[in-house]
């Protein structure tokens, strides 16, 4: 698990990962990028990774 960042003037994370875990043994991540401000995450499970973007999830802004 990495820190959730946010940067001054951006709407979303900009960094970070989230980790799920379902009985001790990891099933998912988030990841929020590099520091870029963008929309963008990626989310990796069972070996595949996906991109989506934050602005179709109310809460994150």
């Amino acid at each position: 698990m990495e820190k959730l960042v946010r940067i001054e003037d951006c709407d979303y994370i900009v960094s970070g990962i989230i980790e799920y875990y379902k009985n001790e043994e990891l099933i998912a991540t988030i990841n929020f990028g590099d520091g870029e401000c963008d929309e963008f995450a990626t989310k990796t499970c069972n070996g595949v990774t996906t991109e989506f973007s934050m602005s179709n999830f109310e809460g994150w802004q």
